[in-house]
């Protein structure tokens, strides 16, 4: 898989040099943004994955949008319609409907207008969150709540548990899928996943979550966060955060993100509580004339 850049690729919009603070301040958000985009693509690490003129065209098994969709990390050079249509081509040659996620640091600029234009369908998409390791730690301290009938222990570990593919099943949540290629494919880029469990007295797994660390952007992603739905509500997701957030300061990695669905308003208030800042909303430019078939995600 060819490897996405961790700085702001060529064409990159780029702000004023100035001793403006408010040009400054800008600056470091959009040079943040453009890490945060590239690490989380590079995370993602979807079955398949074409550089396509810096278009990053993936394919995965997953039924979820965001490993099957279309990373537009740089413009590239061609004309943008001889782009849609190998793009379109690689998409439907899967058995998937085309979609592009378009976010503040897709490229060309005018890419969401362009997409438009061309009858492309807006759908929801997620929040870009950032904070650092340090204050999530803090933040989710434990608050001594219930331990659901026993001792509650936690495991860390390079691959992912096969209760925590069931609980990502049981919560409807695609992140289970070909977990161990995701792995081998993350290992090759670069990254490492750690695994986070928090298991009952019975041995059941109550929460987990995943962190991907990646040691050349200096950023730790957060993924698959879940509680067993009799669980909820009790600070058990707060303290995997406490756990993933440790993974990383463990890695000398202090800068978390995540990406979080729009519209998913519990999940927005919680992160908000642990310190998370959004940077970036994008959303899916679906093509049209394909019907919906990925879920959320």
């Amino acid at each position: 898989m060819s490897r996405a850049p961790s700085v702001p690729p060529d064409g990159a919009r780029r702000w004023g040099d100035g001793d403006d603070a408010a040009a400054r301040e800008g600056a470091d958000r959009e040079a943040l943004l453009q890490r945060v985009d590239a690490a989380a693509a590079r995370a993602i690490a979807a079955a398949e994955t074409v550089d396509d003129d810096g278009w990053w065209l993936r394919a995965d098994p997953s039924p979820a949008r965001r490993p099957n969709a279309v990373w537009p990390g740089a413009g590239g050079h061609d004309p943008l319609d001889a782009k849609l249509a190998r793009a379109v081509s690689f998409a439907s040659g899967r058995g998937r409907a085309l979609r592009v996620q378009v976010g503040a640091a897709a490229r060309p600029d005018g890419l969401d207008a362009a997409l438009a234009s061309r009858g492309f369908v807006r759908e929801s998409g997620a929040e870009f969150r950032v904070a650092s390791a340090e204050r999530v730690h803090a933040a989710a301290e434990s608050d001594g709540g219930s331990t659901l009938g026993g001792r509650v222990r936690v495991e860390t570990a390079p691959h992912m548990h096969a209760a925590v593919r069931a609980l990502l099943h049981r919560c409807g949540m695609p992140g289970g899928h070909d977990a161990d290629g995701r792995d081998r494919r993350r290992s090759a880029a670069g990254l490492t996943a750690r695994y986070a469990r928090l298991v009952d007295g019975h041995g059941a797994t109550i929460a987990a979550g995943t962190v991907v660390l990646d040691p050349e952007a200096g950023l730790g992603g957060v993924f698959d966060v879940a509680t067993r739905p009799d669980a909820r509500r009790r600070g058990w997701a707060r303290r995997a955060m406490q756990v993933l957030a440790g993974l990383a300061l463990e890695a000398s990695i202090d800068r978390l993100y995540l990406q979080c669905g729009a519209d998913n308003d519990a999940a927005r208030r919680f992160y908000d509580a642990l310190g998370f800042e959004v940077i970036d909303v994008y959303h899916y430019r679906r093509a049209p004339s394909t019907a919906p078939q990925e879920v959320e995600g």
